[in-house]
C-alpha cells in the first residue's frame, strides 16, 4: 500500500502495519542477501507472489517432455563420449542447467523471434516456457553424473574387477543382493551374453546391446529412485515459501531465467525485451565466441591454438619446495564467464567468502601440514565443513518451525486456510508424499539386506545433506561444490564397518555412492526448489511443477 501511495500522503501516513502473517519473521527483517536484477515495479512478474497465477498450455507440456527426452539423448553422449574423458564438456557437472538455459536461449531469441519477424505466433506463453525450463531442470541430472554414472558403475564395477588376487568376489560381491546388481557367467567359454564385460569392453562384432540383464536391476533401482525424489519434491515444496518469500533468498540461478522470460508476458507489460537490450546482445555474442572457438579447436581442429581461459595454474611446488611452503601445493584458477555473471548477482559476503576462504586453507595446510600432514589438514577442513552445514540445516529447520509445525497441522486435520493458496498443493498431500517416500525408502534398503535401523539413518543423514547443499546453492549459488563427508562416513564415524557388519555396510555403501555420486556435486532437489520458486515469479501455478 505504501508503494502505491505518493509520498506524504496522509492516507499512507495513517495506514497501519499490516498484521504478520503466521509464517512471517517476528521483526521483519528482510532477509535478502543478494543484488535482484534490475525490474520494472509495475510489471507483475516483479513481485515476490503472482497473484494471477495461471496454468499452462499443451504447448507447455510437449515442450517440457520433449526437452527432457532431448536431454536424455544428448547428455549420455556428450558426457561419456564426446567429452573424452575428463577434459571435454560435461553437461551434468554442477547445479548450473546449462543446456535448460540453452533450450531457452534458442526459442526465445531463434524460433519465437523469427516468427514473430515474419507475423506469426507460436503461441507459447511465459507459464510454457518456465514449465518447460523447470521440467528439463529437474531432470537433466538423471542422465548423467547425477545418476546413471554412479548407477551403472556400482551394480557392474566390483563383478568386472574381481580376480584371484584382490578377492572381491568373497570380500564383497558375496553380500549383493540377488536381482539388484549385474553380472557375467562364470565359464569363459560361455557365448553370453557378458553385459559387464561388453559394458567396459565393448560389444564383440556381431553382437547387440544386452538389454535383458539390465531392465530388472533398473527397474528394482528405480523403485528407490522415486521414493528419494518423492522426498526432495516434499522437502523443496515445505521449505519453498519459507526461503522464497519469507526469507527471501536470491536464488541466483533463477534470477537469469526469470529475466528472459519477461518477453512473454500474458499481462500486457510495457517491460523490454531480455534481447533487446545491447549488454545483453553483447554479454552473449561474447561469451559464445570465447566458448566457441575453443569448442571448435578442441572437437573438430585440433591444430587451433585455444584461448588460455581454464586450468590457470601456479605450480607452487616448482617454487616453494622446501619447508612449511611446500605444503601450499599447487593453485588452480579458471576463467569462466557465466560464473563471473552469476556471481554478480551474490551478495559481496559470499564473493568475497569465496576467495578468501580459499586462500585460508592454502595458509593452514601451510602452517600445519608440516605436523599433521598436508592430507590430514584437507581432512579437518574438510570435517569442519561437514559439521557446519548439518548446522545449517538444523538452524533453518528452526527458523521455519512454524511454518512446518502449522502445515502438519493442516495435514493432519485436513483443512486449508490463508497460508495455503490456491497454486499450492495441499499440506497433507506434501506430508503424505514425504512420509510415504521416507518409508518406502526405508523399506527399500531393509528388502536389499540392510538393517532398518541404518536404513533409517543413512535416509535421515542424505534428507539432512542435500537440504543443506540447497540452502548454499539458493542463498549463495554455489553451484559447484562437494561434499566429501558421505553419509556413509558419517555413520562410520560412530560406528565402525565391522560394528555394521559387511552385509549392512557393502549395500549401504552402493545406495550411498549412486545418490552421492560425484561427492554430492550435482543433487536433484536445488533444481526442484528453483523450479518452484521460478514458477512462483512467473505466474506458473506450483501445482504444475509438482
Amino acid at each position: 500500500t505504501v508503494v502505491r501511495m505518493s509520498e506524504g500522503s496522509p492516507a499512507a501516513e495513517h495506514e497501519p502495519a499490516p498484521a504478520p502473517s503466521i509464517a512471517s519473521d517476528e521483526a521483519g527483517e528482510d532477509f535478502h542477501t543478494g543484488r535482484k536484477l534490475a525490474f520494472d515495479p509495475n510489471d507483475p512478474a516483479s513481485g515476490m507472489r503472482q497473484e494471477h497465477a495461471e496454468y499452462p498450455t499443451w504447448r507447455g507440456w510437449l515442450l517440457g517432455v520433449l526437452g527432457s527426452a532431448g536431454l536424455a539423448a544428448v547428455i549420455p553422449y556428450v558426457d561419456f563420449v564426446l567429452s573424452r574423458g575428463d577434459s571435454g564438456t560435461t553437461y551434468s557437472f554442477n547445479a548450473f542447467p546449462m543446456l535448460s538455459i540453452v533450450m531457452v536461449l534458442v526459442l526465445l531469441a531463434g524460433v519465437t523471434f523469427a516468427f514473430r519477424g515474419l507475423g506469426l505466433r507460436l503461441g507459447l506463453t511465459r507459464q510454457d516456457l518456465t514449465l518447460a525450463f523447470c521440467m528439463t531442470m529437474v531432470t537433466y541430472t538423471i542422465a548423467g553424473v547425477g545418476f546413471w554414472t554412479f548407477w551403472s558403475t556400482g551394480v557392474t564395477a566390483s563383478h568386472y574387477l574381481a580376480n584371484s588376487e584382490n578377492r572381491w568376489d568373497d570380500l564383497i560381491n558375496q553380500y549383493h543382493t540377488p536381482g539388484l546388481f549385474l553380472s557375467d557367467p562364470k565359464d569363459a567359454s560361455d557365448p553370453g551374453p557378458r553385459p559387464v564385460e561388453w559394458f567396459y569392453q565393448g560389444l564383440p562384432p556381431g553382437r547387440g546391446i544386452p538389454w535383458g540383464p539390465w531392465v530388472g536391476p533398473f527397474l528394482r533401482w528405480s523403485i528407490v529412485v522415486l521414493c528419494m525424489y518423492g522426498i526432495w519434491f516434499a522437502l523443496s515444496a515445505l521449505l519453498a515459501r519459507r526461503w522464497s518469500e519469507h526469507e527471501r533468498l536470491p536464488f541466483p540461478l533463477a534470477q537469469v531465467p526469470a529475466e528472459m522470460f519477461g518477453d512473454f508476458d500474458p499481462f500486457g507489460s510495457a517491460r523490454r525485451s531480455f534481447f533487446s537490450y545491447r549488454a545483453a546482445q553483447w554479454g552473449i555474442a561474447f561469451t559464445f565466441l570465447l566458448q566457441g572457438w575453443n569448442s571448435l579447436a578442441y572437437y573438430l581442429t585440433p591444430t587451433m591454438p585455444q584461448l588460455p581461459l581454464l586450468d590457470w595454474g601456479w605450480g607452487g611446488r616448482a617454487y616453494f619446495s622446501e619447508g612449511i611452503w611446500k605444503q601450499i601445493g599447487d593453485m588452480h584458477y579458471h576463467i569462466y564467464p557465466t560464473i563471473i555473471g552469476l556471481t554478480y548477482l551474490l551478495s559481496v559476503d559470499v564473493a568475497f567468502s569465496l576467495w578468501f576462504f580459499y586462500f585460508l586453507f592454502k595458509l593452514l595446510r601451510m602452517f600445519f601440514g608440516e605436523t599433521y600432514g598436508a592430507e590430514n589438514v584437507q581432512h579437518y577442513c574438510s570435517a569442519q565443513g561437514a559439521g557446519a552445514l548439518l548446522s545449517l540445516v538444523v538452524m533453518s529447520c528452526w527458523m521455519a518451525r512454524t511454518e512446518l509445525g502449522h502445515s502438519l497441522k493442516l495435514a493432519i486435520t485436513g483443512r486449508r486456510d490463508a497460508s495455503v493458496s490456491d497454486d499450492e498443493c495441499a499440506p497433507r498431500l506434501i506430508w503424505a508424499l514425504l512420509l510415504g517416500s521416507f518409508a518406502g525408502a526405508v523399506v527399500w534398503l531393509a528388502a536389499a539386506g540392510v538393517g532398518v535401523g541404518w536404513a533409517l539413518a543413512i535416509v535421515v543423514l542424505f534428507m539432512l545433506v542435500v537440504t543443506g547443499l540447497t540452502r548454499l546453492i539458493a542463498e549463495a549459488g554455489v553451484f559447484a561444490t562437494q561434499y566429501v563427508d558421505f553419509p556413509i562416513r558419517l555413520l562410520s564415524y560412530s560406528a565402525t564397518p565391522a560394528v555394521m557388519g559387511a552385509q549392512n555396510f557393502v549395500m549401504l555403501s552402493v545406495f550411498n555412492r549412486t545418490f552421492a555420486a560425484d561427492w554430492f556435486r550435482i543433487v536433484p532437489m536445488p533444481g526442484i526448489l528453483h523450479a518452484l520458486h521460478l514458477a512462483g515469479q512467473m505466474g506458473l501455478r506450483r501445482k504444475s511443477v509438482f
